[in-house]
């Protein structure tokens, strides 16, 4: 993380790696997305794909 520009390209890079990863393993593609939960609120702040990120 300390070589990265900011912490949204480490989140985006995370989601790509444990989606390339799982896809391989399930042997199709596969989209991973990571949400963020804090008290009231909810967003998904990273994913592999825009279409994980929308889902």
């Amino acid at each position: 993380m300390a070589d990265s520009a900011d912490l949204q390209t480490v989140l985006n890079g995370l989601t790509g790696f444990a989606a390339d990863a799982i896809s391989k393993a399930a042997g199709q593609m596969i989209d991973c997305a990571l949400t963020l939960r804090r008290r009231k609120r909810t967003a998904t702040v990273a994913g592999s794909s825009d279409k994980a990120v929308m889902l």
